[in-house]
C-alpha cells in the first residue's frame, strides 16, 4: 500500500471519529476486509470505468473506492476516497 492511501484510511477513519467511534470501526473494518480480498483476489475489482485500463482496478465499499494497481509480483493500493472526490493515477 502507497503511503497515500495509508493517509487516506487515517483520515477517513479520523473523520468518521468525529460522528461516531463506532461508526469508524466499523468502517474500518469494512475497507480492511475489501483490502484482503484484493490481496487475495486483485482481479475482483473492476476495472476504473474513468480510464478503462486493465490494471487499474477498484473495489467499492460504502461510498469508498479502494483504487489500485495490479502488478505481475505485486498489488499497489494507490488511493482510498470518497466516491464524489477527484481521483488521482499512481505515478
Amino acid at each position: 500500500m502507497l503511503p497515500e492511501a495509508r493517509a487516506d484510511l487515517r483520515a477517513i477513519r479520523e473523520r468518521g471519529a468525529e460522528w461516531s467511534e463506532d461508526f469508524a470501526e466499523s468502517l474500518s473494518l469494512a475497507l480492511f476486509r475489501r483490502l484482503r480480498q484484493i490481496r487475495d483476489f486483485p482481479e475482483s475489482g473492476r476495472i476504473i470505468p474513468e480510464y478503462q485500463v486493465r490494471y487499474l482496478r477498484e473495489l467499492l465499499e460504502q461510498g469508498f473506492r479502494i483504487m489500485y494497481e495490479v502488478h505481475p509480483d505485486r498489488i499497489e493500493v494507490f488511493g482510498v476516497l470518497h466516491s464524489r472526490q477527484d481521483i488521482r493515477l499512481p505515478q
